[in-house]
């Protein structure tokens, strides 16, 4: 029984992304002509898979909790890979790159917490807005080779959004947490 909810329709697009992260960071060192497009396109798909599979999973009433765990891990091991494989070629993405690691390593310390009190947190409006700022900066970073002013201005950009959602994700927990306490007495 729960072979057959994990394996809907949109986990299966969910696993499709981390296979599509070996093939991004495989075309960004290639030697291939148009290497950055070709990246580019498969983050694009990548993007498109995504945003059907939350659809599918919203409409149909399939949404699982290993969908809701790894939905947003998908996400984050390509951007983390763009991040790396970019802060190779481009030593400028490095502050941003750290500055995610932290803000990702919190987070999943705070979202492991209340999963072992049997709470699956979910991505919220400010999540989901900070990753698709983050996914436009790479793909502008990746495909334009944008000069250092400009790569500079999409790193703060990245920065920023991703804060404000690190502050509304604490928001959230804390929410949680109280809610938790509230529901013992």
């Amino acid at each position: 029984m729960m072979k057959q909810k994990i394996l809907n329709l949109p986990n299966m697009l969910t696993i499709l992304r981390f296979l599509m992260v070996p093939v991004v960071v495989f075309l960004i060192f290639s030697k291939l002509p148009s290497y950055q497009l070709l990246a580019g396109g498969v983050v694009v798909l990548a993007y498109i898979t995504d945003v059907f599979d939350g659809y599918f999973a919203r409409h149909n009433h399939m949404v699982t909790d290993f969908g809701k765990i790894m939905d947003p891990a998908a996400d984050k091991c390509m951007q983390f890979a763009l991040f790396i494989s970019l802060s190779v070629k481009n030593p400028i993405v490095i502050p941003a790159l750290l500055f995610l690691l932290i803000k990702d390593l919190f987070l999943g310390a705070g979202a492991t917490i209340l999963y072992r009190k049997g709470v699956v947190m979910s991505a919220n409006w400010y999540g989901k807005t900070a990753s698709f700022v983050t996914l436009f900066s790479l793909l502008a970073i990746l495909v334009f080779n944008p000069p250092k002013v400009f790569m500079l201005m999409l790193v703060y950009i990245t920065v920023v959004f991703n804060l404000i959602a690190i502050i509304a994700y604490i928001s959230t927990y804390f929410d949680t947490i109280k809610k938790m306490g509230t529901n013992k007495e």
